[in-house]
């Protein structure tokens, strides 16, 4: 809980700075729809340490629930009955918790490994399929 809160006070505090400095304008002219191949390489690189930070804060947590509830990952995919968790933490489960590691590796791989690409974007532009110069 005071993750969430401290990220949407990062992200309130983001938006209230740029809108302070007026720089909506700014940013979606000069950086969200440019065609810019190195304004793209940037975006790409200020993303990816992000993603993995936040996949790796999503492993960390469900490594943490994993040793400390005890929970065998390797039970049948027909047993899909629901169990609760010992210590009394009733509202998550082995099928949650799973949920949340395909979760994970998934916007690691889509978010994260993407850094090598925004290096060549960094220097070269990326032709369109079919045009050759």
């Amino acid at each position: 809980m005071v993750a969430v809160s401290g990220a949407l006070l990062l992200a309130v505090g983001i938006l209230a700075l740029i809108t302070y400095y007026r720089k909506w304008t700014h940013l979606w002219k000069e950086w969200l729809t440019r065609l810019d191949h190195k304004k793209i390489g940037i975006m790409y690189i200020v993303l990816a340490p992000v993603m993995l930070l936040r996949g790796f804060a999503d492993a960390m947590a469900i490594f943490v629930l994993s040793v400390m509830m005890a929970i065998d990952f390797t039970v049948p995919a027909t047993a899909k009955k629901k169990e609760n968790l010992s210590m009394g933490l009733s509202m998550i489960d082995r099928w949650d918790i799973n949920s949340c590691r395909v979760y994970s590796g998934s916007i690691n791989i889509r978010l994260a490994f993407p850094l090598p690409y925004s290096a060549a974007c960094l220097d070269k532009p990326l032709h369109p399929i079919g045009r050759f110069e």
